[in-house]
C-alpha cells in the first residue's frame, strides 16, 4: 500500500498548498499596503500600485490562477481603500486613479493566468515524473518474476494501490471467464461485465466503465496483450460506482498493463526456449545413442553374414536375407548419424537411375518374393548427379516400405518431363488422410506407412538423404488405390550433367 499512501500524502499536501497560497497572497497584499502607506507622498500613486504585482506573482506561482485572482482583487481593494484619495473609502473621484486601479487588476489577472499556466505545466511534469518512477519501479518488480502467477499478483496489487480500486486479472477462454487473481474477493461479474471482458479480449481495446464501449458495465476492462498475443484482461472497479480511472491517469494504467503483458510474453518465450533446448538435447542424446549402437552392431553382424555365406539350405537363405536387411538398417543409422553430425561427405557423381534401380532390386533379393515388380523407366531418362550410396539407401527404404504394404505388385516409374523423377508405387491400402507430410517424420508411426509396427525411421531417412542431395521427396495416394513415394531431382543436377 506504499503507492496509495504516497497518493494520499500528495493530495493532502496539495490542499495545504492551496490554503497557503491564499494566505500568502493576503499577507503579501497587506505588507505591500503597509509599505505603500509609508511611501505615500514620496512616490506617485501609479508607482505604488505596481508593487502589488509582487504578492500576485507569489500567490499565482504557489497556488495557480485562483489564488492569483483573489490576491489581485485584494490588492485592488487595498489600493483603493488605503491609497487612493479620498482615503479609507471605496469612492474614487479622480479618473486617473480609476484607470490605475483597473489596470492594476487587469495586469495582475494576466500575470496570474501566466503563472497558473506555468504552475500547471510544472504540476504535469511532476506528475509525469512520478508516473515514470512508478513505472520504473513496477518494471523492476516484474524483472525478478519467474512465473505468470507472480506477474498477475504484482499487477493486481499495483493497480489496487495506485488507483484505490478493486482489481482482478481474468482469463478468457472463448465464452468462459475465470479469475486468476484478485485484490479482494473474486469479482461477481454481471452479464454485461462478462460481455465487456470478452469484447476487450477479442478486440484488444479498453472496455467498460467510463469508456465509449459498454460504459454501463460496473468494471473497467483492460486487455493484457503483447506482440499480438492476448494474455488475459485486467479489471478495475470502485465501490462508489464512479469510473475507476480519471482520463488523465489512463496513460499510467495502460503503461502498467503493457509492462505486465510484456513480462508474461517474456516468460512464455523463455519457457518455449527452454522446451526447445530440452528437445534438442534429447535429439542429440538419441542420435549419439543410435550412432553408438550402430557401430557396436556392425562388427558382429559382419561376422554373422560371413559365416552364413558358408551354410547352404533354404533356412540359411532366409537367415541371410534377414541378416542383410538388418545390415542395411544399421547402415542407415550410421549414415544418418554422420549426416546429423555433419561428418558425412557426399560423393556426387553422374549416376544412371536405371542402374541404381537394378542394384537396389538385386540387393533386396528374396525379400521381394511373391510380389510382382514392374519397371516403367522412360527410355530418355537422363543421368543425374547424386551420391550413389545415399541414393541406394533411399531406394532400398522405399522398396522395403512398399514391400510391407503391397498386396501383390510394386511399380517403379522414372520420368524426365519438366523434372527428373523416380517413384515407387504399391497397390496397398494407401496413406491415411493428412499423412502426406507426417509420413516422413522420424519416429512417428502412422497407419498405412512404415511407421506402423516399425521403428519409424525408414521414410525419415529417405527424406534426410534426399535433402542432403538437394532432392525433394513426396507421398500421395494414387487415384486407383495404393501409395506413391516420389523423389524429384533438382534441375541443376541434370543441367550440369548435360553441360558436360
Amino acid at each position: 500500500m506504499d503507492d496509495a499512501s504516497a497518493l494520499l500524502k500528495l493530495f493532502a499536501n496539495s490542499r495545504r498548498s492551496d490554503a497557503w497560497s491564499y494566505a500568502l497572497g493576503a499577507l503579501g497584499a497587506a505588507l505591500i499596503t503597509l509599505l505603500d502607506m509609508g511611501l505615500l507622498g514620496r512616490l506617485n500613486v501609479a508607482s505604488l500600485a505596481l508593487l502589488y504585482l509582487l504578492p500576485v506573482m507569489l500567490a499565482s506561482a504557489q497556488g495557480g490562477l485562483a489564488p492569483g485572482l483573489v490576491t489581485s482583487a485584494l490588492a485592488a481593494l487595498a489600493f483603493n481603500f488605503f491609497l487612493v484619495p479620498p482615503r479609507f473609502t471605496l469612492r474614487i473621484f479622480d479618473p486617473d486613479h480609476l484607470v490605475t486601479m483597473i489596470l492594476l487588476f487587469a495586469v495582475a489577472a494576466v500575470i496570474s493566468e501566466f503563472a497558473a499556466r506555468l504552475r500547471a505545466a510544472a504540476d504535469r511534469a511532476e506528475a509525469a515524473a512520478e508516473d515514470s518512477r512508478l513505472l520504473a519501479s513496477f518494471g523492476h518488480k516484474l524483472a525478478n518474476t519467474r512465473s505468470a502467477e507472480q506477474v498477475d499478483t504484482i499487477l493486481c496489487l499495483q493497480l489496487a494501490a495506485t488507483f484505490r480500486a478493486s482489481t482482478a486479472v481474468l482469463d478468457v477462454d472463448g465464452p468462459a471467464v475465470a479469475c486468476r487473481v484478485a485484490s479482494g474477493d473474486t469479482p461477481d461479474l454481471s452479464d454485461l461485465d462478462l460481455a465487456a471482458v470478452r469484447w476487450a479480449q477479442a478486440n484488444g481495446e479498453i472496455t467498460g466503465r467510463g469508456q465509449p464501449t459498454m460504459a454501463s458495465a460496473e468494471w473497467l476492462f483492460v486487455p493484457l496483450a503483447a506482440v499480438g498475443t492476448p494474455f488475459g484482461v485486467a479489471a478495475l472497479a470502485r465501490p462508489d460506482a464512479r469510473p475507476p480511472i480519471p482520463p488523465a491517469r489512463m496513460p499510467l494504467l495502460t503503461g502498467l498493463v503493457t509492462e505486465a503483458a510484456q513480462a508474461l510474453a517474456r516468460l512464455r518465450l523463455a519457457a518455449e526456449a527452454a522446451e526447445l533446448e530440452q528437445q534438442r538435447e534429447h535429439e542429440r542424446l538419441r542420435d549419439a545413442l543410435l550412432s553408438s549402437v550402430s557401430h557396436d552392431l556392425r562388427t558382429p553382424l559382419t561376422v554373422i553374414l560371413g559365416e552364413l555365406a558358408l551354410i547352404e539350405g533354404e533356412g540359411a537363405a532366409r537367415v541371410r536375407a534377414e541378416a542383410r536387411r538388418l545390415d542395411r538398417r544399421i547402415g542407415n543409422l550410421l549414415e544418418m548419424s554422420r549426416l546429423e553430425a555433419g561428418a558425412l561427405r557426399l560423393a556426387v557423381v553422374p549416376t544412371d537411375l536405371s542402374d541404381a534401380v537394378a542394384v537396389a532390386l538385386d540387393d533386396m533379393g528374396r525379400e521381394l518374393d511373391g510380389i510382382a515388380v514392374a519397371l516403367d523407366l522412360a527410355p530418355d531418362l537422363p543421368m543425374v548427379r547424386a551420391d550413389p550410396r545415399l541414393l541406394h539407401h533411399i531406394l532400398i527404404n522405399l522398396l522395403d516400405n512398399a514391400r510391407k504394404f503391397a498386396r501383390s505388385a510394386i511399380r517403379i516409374e522414372g520420368r524426365a518431363a519438366d523434372t527428373v523423377t523416380l517413384a515407387v508405387i504399391d497397390d496397398g491400402p494407401g496413406l491415411p488422410p493428412g499423412a502426406d507430410a507426417l509420413v516422413f517424420d522420424r519416429f512417428r508411426q502412422l497407419q498405412g506407412s512404415d511407421r506402423l509396427g516399425g521403428s519409424g525411421l525408414g521414410l525419415g531417412i529417405v527424406r534426410s538423404f534426399a535433402e542432403a542431395m538437394d532432392a525433394q521427396v513426396s507421398a500421395r495416394n494414387r487415384p486407383g488405390g495404393g501409395a506413391e513415394f516420389r523423389i524429384a531431382f533438382p534441375d541443376a543436377a541434370v543441367t550440369r550433367l548435360a553441360a558436360e
